[in-house]
């Protein structure tokens, strides 16, 4: 008996085989799946690692840099101009008012001039009197607008000057001889010894060679050039 069946199993079989081929190219490869999901997850480490060094590298460069204050602005501090000296006294009315004085005033040596109390206005030193026991040397200065009396020396034997850069009285009578510096302080006149008095008058003589007097004038159209 002639078996129909056997030729159609063998056209089935390579069919079959076709058909389990391809339900395997279309299925999910459990290999390959794998190592997608391995990139993966290595790509997503190695961009932390990398997140990580770089906020680390970035730590470190801050702490090894010096830290720097803020500078703060100097305040601004407006200079003042400074105010403006006293002006002193006119000369010219220096001059004027002396001259008056001096020419009501009789005196046999005459005046000289000298700035005793520093204030570059010198004062009038006028020599009154009738002899050696009673010379006198009236002292007046100028200021606000008017003379005023300083005060008195006794001028007895005695002429004046400057001694080593010091208004000085250079006295010498009857064998005996002293210089004394002369200041104007608190009001009054203060006499401080320069050389003590002595007898041997050619060594005071010596000492005193740097002595220089203060001319005496009569005439009050003089101070035209000892005040200017």
């Amino acid at each position: 008996m002639t078996n129909i069946f056997t030729p159609m199993k063998k056209s089935l079989l390579p069919a079959a085989l076709l058909a389990i081929m391809a339900l395997a190219a279309c299925g999910p490869n459990p290999r390959t799946s794998d190592a997608a999901q391995t990139v993966s997850i290595a790509d997503s480490v190695a961009c932390d690692s990398a997140s990580i060094v770089d906020t680390t590298l970035t730590d470190t460069v801050a702490e090894k840099l010096p830290q720097v204050a803020p500078v703060q602005a100097e305040p601004v501090v407006e200079e003042l101009p400074e105010p403006p000296a006293p002006k002193g006294p006119d000369l010219q009315d220096v001059r004027k008012a002396y001259a008056r004085i001096i020419d009501r005033t009789i005196t046999e040596y005459g005046y000289f001039v000298h700035d005793i109390d520093g204030d570059d206005v010198p004062e009038l030193f006028v020599h009154t009197g009738e002899c050696e026991a009673d010379y006198t040397l009236i002292c007046y200065t100028y200021a606000d607008g008017s003379t005023r009396k300083l005060g008195e020396l006794g001028a007895g034997h005695s002429m004046f000057g400057i001694f080593r850069g010091k208004f000085s009285q250079y006295w010498m009578h009857s064998g005996y001889a002293f210089l004394a510096y002369i200041v104007y302080r608190n009001g009054d006149f203060e006499a401080s010894v320069g050389i003590p008095e002595t007898e041997d008058l050619e060594q005071f003589e010596r000492q005193t060679a740097s002595f220089r007097e203060l001319a005496y004038h009569e005439d009050s159209d003089d101070l035209k050039y000892l005040i200017k």
